[in-house]
């Protein structure tokens, strides 16, 4: 089964934007609040992106596991030459009847 591989913009924009937020808020201590604050929101930034990915793999393992238990992956969705049990009584629902 093909692997869906994620996108990487998103994660590769996480440390940016902490980098940004951290200094930003580091700036309100001065210029080593600065640049304590751009490494803290690197890192910040990171784990964020860190944890979309691994979010990301686990819900597309659930969905590969959903379409290939529908068949949607083999081709037999909607298969034409499914068995299905005979009638046991023979008799018709009323529904059917009209």
């Amino acid at each position: 089964m093909k692997r869906i591989k994620p996108a990487r913009s998103i994660a590769m924009a996480e440390v940016p934007f902490g980098v940004a937020a951290g200094a930003a808020l580091g700036a309100f201590a001065g210029p080593a609040g600065l640049v304590a604050g751009a490494i803290i929101g690197s890192g910040v930034g990171a784990v964020l992106a860190i944890a979309q990915n691994r979010q990301m793999h686990r819900n597309a393992e659930s969905d590969d596991l959903y379409d290939e238990e529908l068949g949607i992956m083999n081709g037999s969705l909607g298969a034409p030459n499914l068995e299905h049990p005979p009638a046991t009584v023979g008799t018709y629902s009323a529904a059917s009847m009209g």
